[in-house]
């Protein structure tokens, strides 16, 4: 790891670039902190344990000017495990930055897909001076447009009134994007415009079964979360490869269906293979 990433981290840091280490670094660090002038940052952890992979993570994040934030900060100050398996349960997955200050919130998630648990986190976009690339999520409404005459002029006549009404009533860029959002919504209303609305139904493998099963298992995730035991965390792993069998079971029981819905269509029209296909497209 300090030969692939050494070099590029010292070349970040000298272009004062910030930096955010995350995933599973196979290393046990117990609750012994980053060495920062000569003195061992505090932290919290539910893995006790520091092997020598830990020491060696430890050791490079003090190299560096690292700081370890599982059990140090917001939504983990107990340092939750992050992966459980047969064998037991043990932090080796962390978010490792060159400054804490930009990071808000670290949660590790109550997910159940894999031994490792997923960690979230938030980022503090007020430390940032400048952000670039951040994609977010934006409604868009899309009108059933009427055809009749004279009504693209009319919708035009209201539309302006409202947004003439906005001058010198903004305070922010925010506000201005909400408020002609909401402006051309409204009109629309007003002058009677539906929005399109469209539903695909679609044949899921993931059926009742599934869910009840998925929410037995994540009850047994939270309750090793809680106690910690071994008898809890055997349960919890039982249930987890049970769950794992049933959705590979289901998987295949829609793979058949699939190829027997398939092999009705005799009438040599492909044309009826589009229809028959359609409920387990993007499934």
């Amino acid at each position: 790891m300090a030969k692939e990433l050494g070099p590029i981290i010292e070349e970040l840091i000298e272009k004062g670039g910030l930096i955010v280490l995350a995933g599973d670094f196979n290393a046990r660090t117990g609750t012994v902190g980053v060495l920062m002038s000569d003195e061992h940052e505090c932290r919290k952890s539910q893995d006790g344990t520091l092997n020598e992979a830990g020491r060696y993570l430890l050791d490079f994040c003090a190299h560096h000017g690292l700081k370890i934030l599982n059990g140090l900060t917001n939504g983990d100050w107990e340092g939750k495990v992050t992966s459980i398996n047969a064998r037991g349960s043990a932090v080796v997955d962390y978010i490792i930055v060159n400054d804490h200050e930009m990071i808000d919130r670290m949660e590790i998630q109550k997910r159940i897909e894999s031994d490792h648990l997923p960690i979230q986190v938030w980022l503090n976009l007020s430390y940032f001076p400048l952000v670039r690339g951040l994609k977010m999520k934006i409604k868009r409404n899309r009108w059933n447009w009427k055809k009749d005459k004279g009504f693209d002029v009319a919708f035009d006549q209201c539309l302006q009134a409202k947004l003439v009404a906005l001058n010198g009533c903004l305070d922010s860029v925010d506000t201005l994007v909400n408020s002609v959002n909401n402006i051309f919504n409204t009109t629309a209303d007003e002058m009677g415009l539906t929005p399109n609305q469209t539903t695909t139904n679609y044949l899921s493998w993931f059926d009742k079964d599934c869910r009840e099963e998925k929410q037995e298992t994540r009850k047994a995730l939270r309750k090793f979360r809680k106690s910690r035991s071994d008898e809890d965390r055997r349960d919890y792993v039982n249930k987890k490869t049970r769950l794992k069998k049933l959705y590979q079971q289901k998987k295949k029981e829609r793979e058949e269906q699939m190829w027997l819905r398939i092999n009705e269509c005799t009438t040599g029209d492909h044309c009826l293979y589009i229809p028959e296909m359609d409920p387990f497209r993007n499934v």
